[in-house]
């Protein structure tokens, strides 16, 4: 056998023993972006709220007739 073979045999490969710490950067990635989220729908501005609900509530009567075009209109 050839030299060149033999020191391939007995090559270790390098073992990462860090790369716990690649998973552990995503999940608190994913936490900071899970509070940033969760802190944006808390400042809910009222005024803003209400301004679309009622076109949302008149396109869910919509849908709602014409799936059930037997029930009553409610106000």
């Amino acid at each position: 056998m050839s030299s060149k073979r033999r020191r391939g045999d007995h090559a270790e490969e390098h073992e990462n023993h860090e790369r716990w710490a690649v998973s552990y950067a995503d999940m608190m990635t994913v936490l900071v972006a899970l509070f940033i989220v969760l802190y944006a729908m808390s400042t809910v501005d009222q005024a803003k709220f209400e301004e679309p609900a009622p076109v949302a509530r008149r396109g869910f009567r919509q849908r709602l007739r014409q799936r059930h075009p037997g029930h009553a209109r409610r106000a």
